[in-house]
């Protein structure tokens, strides 16, 4: 999430940083004798790190769990895997680990695939949703709808609980991961193999032995509703009635868009679907500006507040009020909203959805990320650490949209749609069945 846009003290603290060179945030570790490499990770975080409480993060379990990783004698790549791993538990999306070695280490441990695709329905049953009709898992008889029971000789419930994540998004609550733990579980390295136990369409048992084969990565696991492809247009009307406005990120080019070509042909519509699945935030000022055309009373869009470096001082940096327009677009709304509908998309979803004509729908709740970059841990030779620095406020000084970990993170729907086995199918299948729901409740 870009913070920019009505943060004077902000913009100042970033040009002094920009013409000195030096961030206060960012700092070069070394393995210096009895001054363990993890033990200065964990008091940086400490020093300038803003949710520990609020997503009750023990930093000395955290830090005794690193350090068994990061001896600086075997700087190797299991080591750094481990590390991967550790750093994906925390339940913070904005806490990222770099290396040289990413994309090469990717494609080892996840560039194989066996073939289908699985998740967890509402009952909690391993279901499979899709299967390559080309690969040998089609031939040899699994289909969408069977259930899998087994993996390795484990019960597939077991396996998906403990399911490492270290690549592709880094989920923020229970929900997301436990998505993100059913997509990566058919995936593995090439030449690998993996022996099954699954209930056939009769409710027979059969097991099977499926090689992990090379397929392309992509971290978008298609069953969360979101269609694949980029729409040919940000705005259009469908069904003679109803406007879907699609917005990838707020920008000046959104914004600039909406004022010159959307905003005068929302009188065409009678209905309004706003699309934020995809929405990878933005500058929350624009998102702010962008809201007072659905909203009836200003209302306060956040409040930052960040730690100065190396001390337990807070300093806030500003606010972002969100102000009615002249024209407000008083008729339904619905937006769509799900894991990947970060930042300033949570912000502008979170703002305009008290208002009594709009509601959020989806299958789970957004992404649960609304926080402030800006710190960075290098490693020389090794890896480096990205994590946020700052906070943002409601009214009543609580920390905003910000998942705690658990589930109930991010901006959940009002209208939840039931996550049903056929569903998980349809969507794989490539249905958009949540902007169905959408027109449909629109039409009530």
């Amino acid at each position: 999430m870009v913070k920019t846009g009505g943060f004077l003290t902000l913009t100042l603290i970033l040009i002094l940083v920009l013409i000195s060179g030096c961030n206060p945030y960012q700092r070069t570790l070394h393995h210096s004798g009895n001054n363990d490499i993890s033990i200065q990770i964990i008091k940086e975080f400490e020093a300038n790190y803003p949710f520990t409480g609020h997503k009750a993060i023990d930093w000395v379990s955290f830090e005794t769990d690193l350090h068994k990783q990061l001896n600086y004698a075997s700087y190797n790549d299991s080591a750094y895997l481990n590390i991967r791993e550790l750093f994906f538990k925390l339940p913070d999306a904005r806490i990222n680990i770099i290396s040289g070695k990413d994309q090469k280490l990717m494609k080892e441990t996840t560039g194989g695939y066996c073939g289908f695709e699985v998740s967890r329905d509402e009952s909690d049953q391993c279901i499979i949703i899709k299967v390559d009709s080309m690969s040998d898992a089609w031939s040899r008889g699994l289909r969408p709808g069977n259930k899998i029971l087994g993996w390795n000789g484990t019960p597939v419930q077991e396996v998906l609980q403990n399911k490492c994540l270290i690549w592709g998004y880094h989920p923020a609550d229970k929900e997301f991961r436990h998505i993100l733990q059913d997509y990566y579980l058919t995936r593995g390295p090439v030449g690998s193999s993996v022996e099954l136990f699954y209930e056939t369409e009769t409710g027979n048992n059969r097991g099977l032995r499926l090689d992990f084969v090379p397929k392309e990565i992509i971290f978008r696991p298609q069953h969360i509703g979101i269609p694949t492809g980029i729409p040919d247009k940000n705005f259009k009307i469908i069904n003679e009635r109803t406007g879907i406005w699609t917005i990838s990120a707020f920008s000046p080019s959104s914004l600039y868009e909406f004022k010159n070509e959307i905003l005068p042909k929302l009188s065409q519509c009678q209905n309004l679907i706003i699309d934020l699945r995809e929405n990878q935030g933005g500058n929350d000022a624009i998102a702010a500006d962008l809201a007072g055309y659905f909203i009836s009373e200003e209302r306060l869009y956040e409040e930052t507040l960040v730690r100065l470096a190396d001390t337990n001082t807070w300093n806030k940096l500003g606010h972002i009020h969100a102000e009615p327009k002249e024209l407000i677009y008083e008729k339904s709304i619905i937006i769509l909203i799900g894991p990947l509908c970060s930042g300033a998309g949570e912000g502008f979803a979170r703002v305009i959805a008290d208002e009594e004509n709009i509601q959020t729908l989806g299958l789970w709740s957004t992404y649960g990320s609304f926080s402030y970059p800006g710190g960075e841990i290098k490693i020389p030779g090794y890896f480096s650490i990205h994590y946020p620095i700052g906070m943002s406020l409601d009214e009543n000084e609580v920390i905003l949209i910000e998942s705690p970990g658990d589930y109930g993170g991010g901006i959940y729907p009002d209208i939840r749609i039931p996550v049903s086995s056929d569903l998980l199918i349809a969507l794989s299948a490539g249905y958009d069945l949540l902007l169905d729901e959408a027109i449909m409740h629109l039409g009530r």
